[in-house]
């Protein structure tokens, strides 16, 4: 398996011309996510009153919450201490940037996403009044619902989940490439 995914696990140099590609291609997803994000949020509050629900199919509805907390409605009316944390992730991703990519591509993406992930919450906590967070997507099934949820939040948990991929997939590699040196072609 790993002989025809192996141009997935290549590494790249840090100051590399592969780096600063990929570097772009991070700079792109966060601006374009976020954009999404604000665009979609925009579209609900001009065209649904705080608390209207549209079904869209089973399973699926079109919402307008304001979240004053955090996941799960957590933290509520804490917007600042939100706010500061967020600032905090931030100074911390761009101070331990290349130890937390590690070099590998797959990881570009997923700080992306996250960067997009925290300033699309963010900006919607420092902008918006009230200073809330607007949730759209409600997905249930029979009587239970999910807690409502936007693109930035997406963003966040599609990068939470590439981490956690890159980390499994990339630890099974080293070991598969450890035993089977001889048989891999050279980088």
């Amino acid at each position: 398996m790993f002989e025809r995914l192996r141009f997935l696990f290549l590494r790249v140099e840090k100051n590399a011309p592969r780096e600063k590609v990929l570097l772009i291609w991070m700079s792109v997803i966060a601006i374009l996510i976020t954009l999404l994000d604000q665009a979609t949020k925009e579209v609900v509050v001009r065209t649904l009153s705080p608390g209207e629900i549209i079904p869209v199919c089973d399973g699926f509805n079109w919402v307008f919450v304001r979240n004053y907390g955090a996941a799960f409605g957590q933290f509520q009316g804490r917007g600042i201490v939100l706010l500061g944390i967020s600032a905090v992730v931030l100074a911390g991703i761009f101070l331990f940037f290349r130890k937390w990519t590690e070099e590998c591509p797959e990881r570009f993406v997923a700080i992306g996403l996250l960067i997009a992930g925290i300033f699309g919450n963010g900006l919607d906590r420092l902008f918006r009044t009230p200073a809330a967070v607007i949730d759209f997507v409600d997905l249930y099934v029979k009587d239970y619902h999910w807690p409502a949820f936007n693109v930035a939040d997406i963003a966040i948990c599609c990068a939470v989940g590439i981490i956690i991929l890159s980390t499994i997939f990339r630890q099974d590699y080293e070991k598969y490439k450890s035993r089977n040196a001889e048989a891999l072609p050279r980088d």
